[in-house]
């Protein structure tokens, strides 16, 4: 199942805490979903970030989730996130 979507916007912001973004999926079928980055500090030198996202899909697509992991399909482009927030925060 080839996946498109459309960029993702940003929702909100809770300065120090978290991001939240609409994504916005066009193939294999329109579908809505929202995503969060959330930042917990660990140490004076270590912040732990995790990110995940929700969505409701109807039937008979809600089938397809049997046959979709969503972790590898969206996952490369979160790492690619989880990345650039590193860099950025490691400045």
């Amino acid at each position: 199942l080839g996946l498109k979507m459309l960029p993702q916007a940003i929702a909100a912001i809770e300065e120090g805490k978290s991001i939240s973004s609409d994504l916005r999926f066009i193939k294999p079928f329109k579908s809505f979903a929202k995503a969060k980055m959330t930042t917990e500090a660990v140490d004076a030198n270590s912040t732990r970030v995790t990110w995940g996202f929700e969505s409701k899909m109807s039937y008979p697509m809600n089938i397809l989730k049997l046959f979709m992991n969503m972790e590898k399909t969206v996952g490369d482009d979160f790492g690619i996130g989880l990345a650039n927030l590193k860099a950025i925060l490691e400045k």
